[in-house]
């Protein structure tokens, strides 16, 4: 059910990071500490990516 005034969002989601067989969290963790302008290191693991972290919106709805 709808309240006035809201919007419909649609929102589609990954099971990339969830399903590596070798995941990498050392190599994420650097991406993530970066800022949006600097640059990766050289490597075949950060060729590709961008440095930053994502955008990550929670959804957490509580009714009283």
């Amino acid at each position: 059910m709808r309240k006035h005034g809201s919007q419909t969002v649609e929102v589609t989601q990954s099971l990339e990071a969830f399903g590596r067989y070798k995941s990498r969290p050392a190599f994420q963790d650097w991406i993530y500490r970066l800022k949006k302008g600097e640059r990766l290191p050289r490597g075949r693991y950060f060729v590709g990516k961008k440095p930053g972290r994502p955008l990550q919106i929670i959804d957490d709805f509580f009714y009283r």
